[in-house]
């Protein structure tokens, strides 16, 4: 995780996106690479390393990862074996921040099945709670 500290005056969302990959974890979805920033604007990667194998999607794909937005929310990307570039990416388009909760079980979903969920539009979202939603989840600094 990097820029623990917003120092725009806004919460981190390094919190938030820590208790993701915990909920992701505890659903069988293990994320490898995470980045945070928060200067121009708040947003996360995720890459997502194993999934159990339940997943029909992931032994199509090269790689797959989410991405948040603070005015957009997440996203699942994919890169499919053989594409030359990754698809439009899946939107989470019910809030900007869902519980961690939420977000891992409708990122199981979209692995089952992809075609049962949105494409990510250009509207953005908004959730205007977030900086204490994001407040709720603080970073946890320790090794």
């Amino acid at each position: 995780m990097t820029d623990t500290t917003a120092t725009s005056g806004r919460v981190s969302p390094d919190g938030y996106v820590q208790a993701v990959v915990a909920a992701l974890g505890y659903r069988g979805v293990q994320a490898g690479h995470v980045h945070t920033r928060t200067i121009p604007a708040r947003h996360a990667i995720v890459s997502l390393t194993e999934v159990d194998p339940i997943s029909t999607m992931w032994r199509a794909a090269d790689w797959i990862g989410l991405s948040w937005r603070d005015d957009r929310g997440w996203a699942l990307h994919v890169q499919w074996r053989g594409e030359p570039a990754p698809r439009a990416p899946l939107g989470f388009a019910v809030a900007t921040a869902p519980s961690p909760d939420e977000l891992a079980a409708w990122v199981v979903l979209c692995l089952i099945h992809p075609d049962l969920t949105v494409r990510e539009d250009d509207t953005p979202i908004t959730t205007p709670d977030l900086e204490e939603v994001l407040r709720a989840y603080p970073a946890n600094t320790a090794g």
